[in-house]
């Protein structure tokens, strides 16, 4: 499967929720889940190695790269995100069928604006999420 079609969508925050299309997407980074351990091992522990415990989960920070529309409704509500300390419902679609959808729930932590010579001006927003990514139905 190909990225191109994937979607990126932003949560109104309503009840029920509408979900408006972050346009013109460049790229949509590695989406990692992670997970801590602690350390377990005792003096009992078989042929001498370290046994380990499951701590907690997290979805890392996710990168979400855009063609720099100063006048994008979108972008500017993304850029605006950025001031809440609530975080706010995204989904991203894949466009395999039927199509994969999840939904996180995050923090816009960090925005960069990039300006190459000869390339489309982009930028770059983090998503830090709180929580699990959900399917979404």
């Amino acid at each position: 499967m190909k990225g191109d079609k994937t979607k990126l969508l932003r949560g109104d925050g309503a009840d029920p929720e509408v979900f408006v299309e972050v346009a013109e997407i460049l790229e949509v980074g590695d989406i990692t889940i992670s997970r801590e351990t602690y350390d377990d091992t005792t003096f009992d522990s078989p042929d001498g190695y370290e046994e380990v415990g499951g701590g907690k989960k997290k979805v890392d920070p996710i990168d979400l790269k855009v063609k720099y529309k100063k006048d994008a409704t979108t972008a500017a509500l993304l850029r605006a995100d950025i001031d809440s300390d609530e975080p706010v419902n995204y989904q991203i679609h894949w466009p395999d069928v039927p199509p994969t959808k999840k939904q996180i729930k995050a923090l816009v932590t960090k925005i960069v604006m990039s300006t190459p010579q000869y390339e489309n001006v982009t930028e770059t927003f983090t998503f830090t999420p709180s929580g699990k990514i959900i399917p979404v139905a």
